[in-house]
């Protein structure tokens, strides 16, 4: 049976590497959340945790073996050189989980069984390596769909030396609603971007979230008639995910002041236009993006023209 664990890891080193191995020292000073990785099977998945977020599910490619400290060369620390490692096939989160988005009573018990989080379930245990009891593995599936994906040994394994098969099946990670988002736009018909207007294949539209999805409720992101809306994978979709298109109060298409010449020789064509998603019933998911735009130093024009409207 697959078994769940959860990694605590620091910022300190570089974040690639250190997500992408999982170390700790080895020997007769062995604390009980280092010894635990010796528990490890392949095919074990793993939750990376760094400063305040899950940014990372992984499944463990092999059981822990002897190794030396990866990290002894890049940082400052007191774990020694003699340890074990366990090399994991990663997935980053496109949407982190915050530890404040897991509900508390399942936080709560997660202290059980040398589970992650202390007694009240507000704070992270400091330590480093944790099994996740079934009911707070089954709270991240509930809030972000996450999935385990048992090990299959009938597929090749990829190792360090890469044998066998390039291609294996592997943890993944899906957001439940997207589906439906995309579905209930492909039935509407209308294959044309929500911000540029232009008209496409569907396989260049991306089912993108007017209010951040990570702002939104659970009720909210089910609102799929008016919560999405096309945006091409052309350049409306990054430029609107990273706030450097935003759609005004009155629905016209406006341009963030950072990188202004790259913006105005990219998307200078829409400033001033009116957004072809915007409409009353979804006005106020922009409205609520806006809100969040309107928290970062670089959208002082915007904040502007909200002080003057």
């Amino acid at each position: 049976m697959t078994q769940i664990w959860w990694v605590n890891q620091t910022t300190k080193i570089d974040r690639r590497v250190a997500n992408e191995v999982v170390w700790s020292p080895a020997g007769e000073k062995e604390y009980w959340h280092w010894a635990t990785m010796w528990e490890v099977v392949p095919g074990d998945i793993i939750l990376h945790y760094t400063d305040q977020y899950i940014v990372a599910v992984s499944e463990a490619n092999n059981v822990a073996i002897p190794s030396a400290n990866p990290f002894v060369d890049e940082v400052e620390d007191e774990w020694g050189q003699e340890g074990k490692r366990i090399d994991v096939s990663l997935q980053r989160l496109e949407v982190p989980i915050a530890k404040t988005d897991i509900p508390l009573e399942a936080r709560k018990e997660a202290y059980k069984n040398k589970g992650p989080f202390h007694l009240n379930g507000e704070r992270v245990k400091e330590g480093y390596f944790f099994p996740v009891p079934q009911v707070l593995w089954a709270a991240l599936n509930e809030i972000a769909g996450l999935r385990d994906l048992e090990s299959n040994t009938a597929v090749e394994k990829l190792t360090l030396e890469i044998q066998g098969a390039t291609d294996a099946e592997r943890l993944s990670l899906v957001r439940r609603e997207q589906y439906h988002l995309r579905n209930y736009l492909l039935q509407r018909r209308e294959l044309r971007c929500g911000i540029c207007g232009q008209s496409m294949p569907a396989r260049y539209l991306h089912a993108a979230h007017i209010k951040k999805r990570s702002d939104a409720t659970e009720k909210e992101r089910k609102d799929i008639e008016n919560i999405a809306m096309w945006a091409c994978t052309l350049g409306c979709d990054q430029a609107f995910e990273c706030g450097d298109i935003y759609i005004t109060p009155d629905g016209t298409i406006a341009l963030s002041s950072s990188d202004r010449n790259f913006l105005v020789q990219t998307f200078g064509h829409l400033e001033g236009q009116e957004a072809p998603a915007f409409n009353t019933e979804n006005a106020h998911y922009f409205a609520a993006r806006n809100n969040t735009l309107l928290k970062s130093s670089k959208f002082e024009k915007f904040r502007k023209q909200k002080q003057q409207s």
